[in-house]
């Protein structure tokens, strides 16, 4: 079994690496909807497929730091449900300062990504909005058999 500082080290390492990943992940969102907006679907799939790498390549740390916390709550004989890096940092004292400094930037990152996210699907239900319109638009113009017209015919 790794000792406790063995274990915050783990921890203050993955919790540089997910708030980097979360910085990335705001990029590509960034990206997305800057790709919407310019209506670049080459550009979109490419921010998403991005995307879809990201979060592939956060199992591995989210692996890392279950069992830091489950080798960690062994220590100190609690649930490891109840281990969360705010409660590791506490629970260190003095050791777990640079973890609760980390935490809080990995908790900004997270939320920027979340605001973005909130933002760019705002952004998508709008466009979908606007579709749907246009549509009807075009069926409600093609008379009462509900037919469209080929324009290229």
């Amino acid at each position: 079994m790794r000792t406790v500082r063995a274990l915050l080290n783990v921890l203050e390492h993955d919790a540089r690496e997910e708030t980097v990943a979360q910085k990335r992940r705001l990029a590509l969102v960034e990206r997305q909807e800057q790709a919407i907006r310019l209506n670049k679907p080459t550009e979109l799939d490419a921010a998403v497929a991005e995307i879809e790498r990201e979060l592939e390549a956060q199992g591995p740390r989210d692996l890392r730091r279950l069992q830091a916390l489950v080798e960690l709550s062994k220590h100190w004989g609690c649930d490891a449900r109840a281990m969360t890096l705010g409660s590791v940092a506490e629970r260190a004292g003095t050791d777990g300062a640079k973890l609760g400094v980390l935490r809080g930037e990995l908790r900004e990152a997270t939320s920027a990504v979340l605001r973005e996210n909130r933002r760019l699907s705002a952004l998508v239900r709008m466009h979908r909005q606007i579709v749907e319109d246009v549509l009807a638009g075009v069926v409600a113009g093609a008379g009462t058999d509900g037919r469209l017209v080929d324009a290229e015919a």
